[in-house]
């Protein structure tokens, strides 16, 4: 898989500034604190459904955002 570009780098990370809350803290804690669904939910005070939720929304709406742009599409 290609190296993605700054250009690439930015949209994602714009897509990930725009997450509404709590969905941004549970999608970075999972991806950059490389935090499990149970820690998150005790970190948050949610329940594991609930940050399962979170992540499969931030999936849809970074993917949605990123086909638009026409960057690479987040896979987890």
């Amino acid at each position: 898989m290609p190296q993605p570009t700054r250009s690439q780098l930015d949209r994602m990370q714009a897509a990930i500034g725009a997450l509404p809350e709590p969905t941004r803290t549970v999608y970075r804690l999972h991806l950059i604190g490389g935090l499990d669904y149970e820690q998150i939910g005790a970190r948050l005070r949610l329940s594991t459904a609930e940050v399962e939720h979170h992540l499969a929304r931030a999936i849809v709406i970074i993917d949605r955002v990123l086909r638009r742009a026409g960057g690479p599409r987040h896979h987890s």
